[in-house]
């Protein structure tokens, strides 16, 4: 027993347990996704690998953690896949 006037442990789910299951493979996804085009860029002369089919999985990932309750991590995870996207789609566009 705590003592009188000492809050026990917080008690129920925390923000991390929005980032489990379909929405942390989307921030994984979408990490990949953003991150793979700039390093490359930035480390390799001229060669930059990007993804084109990853950020539509994540993507779907997302949306499925979204309607699954997963609201917080779901958002992250389609953003992250969103500039993926865009990052890919303009390095097709630019070539």
């Amino acid at each position: 027993m705590p003592p009188a006037g000492y809050s026990g442990l917080q008690s129920g789910p925390g923000v991390m347990s929005q980032f489990t299951g379909m929405a942390l493979w989307s921030v994984i996804l979408g990490v990949l996704a953003v991150g793979v085009p700039i390093l490359t860029a930035l480390t390799t002369g001229g060669h930059i690998v990007y993804f084109y089919v990853i950020p539509i999985f994540g993507l779907i990932r997302g949306i499925q953690a979204v309607t699954r309750g997963l609201v917080i991590g779901g958002i992250v995870g389609i953003v992250l896949n969103v500039i993926g996207g865009l990052i890919s789609l303009s390095i097709i566009l630019s070539r």
